[in-house]
């Protein structure tokens, strides 16, 4: 490690890295990625000065692999953008246009975030220095996995507006870390029958605006925490090109009903950090 002008301790580049490289894993993997940032800081002792700036530097290279993985899906919804603003009925292109009803969709889908996390947000960020409070959620995420296996519906429906509302409360509850957010959307949208595809697509297109959210949010954080910005840099880029391989590799998962694989290792890695501390 090295030392900022302030005497404080702050990341390498080959500690941004490897944490940046457990972020693009675990933001689509079912797993939690802020869970895996708090115990891989907690585990490798690594300060936590800066700590909020860096988390958003790499969840921004997280987000930006969702735009290259999924941009087809993704372009509709800019293009449906104007028709927001323009003249006619809404209702009328909610029943024609699927890329504006899907916009709508995500739209909707992220009003909890705003109205239910966003007053709290200096509650919800004490929580990421409590590594054993991270840990039990990791047991939590490990039970909503299990979900869609319990729960045996006809996964052969369209996203609509009672679903995406239940998704939208789930994703709220999912910053608390340790708790999936992917995971746990997934698995509420397949638990009330959504199609797996389309489930998964969702659940990636819902964090295009939670992520930007969250670095306009933090942006004083980042302009004023004294880390280096090749530190970031480093950070970024390795979130960003294993976000790619984990995006797809979920996304895989997700077609052939495979969430449940991860459970055994969040089950263990809870265990471990409850017990050992």
């Amino acid at each position: 490690m090295f030392f900022n002008g302030l005497g404080g301790i702050v990341l390498t580049f080959s500690e941004a890295a490897i944490l940046g490289l457990v972020q693009g894993l675990t933001e689509f993997l079912p797993v939690s990625s802020s869970g895996h940032l708090v115990l891989g800081r907690e585990f490798f002792d690594i300060d936590t000065q800066g700590a909020v700036s860096f988390d958003v530097v790499v969840h921004l290279g997280t987000l930006f692999s969702v735009f290259v993985v999924l941009w087809q899906d993704i372009k509709p919804l800019v293009c449906a953008l104007p028709s927001l603003f323009g003249p006619g009925s809404w209702s009328r292109r909610w029943e024609s246009e699927g890329g504006f009803r899907l916009l709508v969709l995500v739209g909707l889908g992220t009003l909890p975030l705003v109205f239910l996390v966003v007053p709290f947000h200096d509650a919800v960020e004490a929580t990421f220095t409590v590594p054993k409070l991270v840990a039990a959620m990791l047991l939590v995420t490990a039970g909503a996995l299990l979900l869609p296996v319990l729960v045996r519906s006809q996964r052969d429906g369209p996203l609509t507006v009672s679903r995406v509302v239940v998704v939208a409360l789930v994703q709220a509850l999912a910053v608390v870390p340790g708790i999936s957010r992917s995971g746990a959307t997934i698995s509420a949208a397949l638990a009330l029958g959504v199609k797996r595809e389309s489930a998964g697509t969702f659940s990636f297109l819902l964090a295009i605006p939670a992520i930007l959210g969250a670095v306009v949010f933090k942006i004083p954080d980042i302009t004023s925490s004294g880390m280096d910005f090749g530190v970031l840099a480093a950070g970024f880029l390795a979130a960003f090109v294993s976000g790619i391989v984990a995006l797809k590799w979920l996304l895989a998962l997700v077609r052939g009903g495979r969430l449940w694989v991860f459970c055994p290792y969040l089950v263990i890695l809870a265990t471990l950090f409850l017990v050992l501390g």
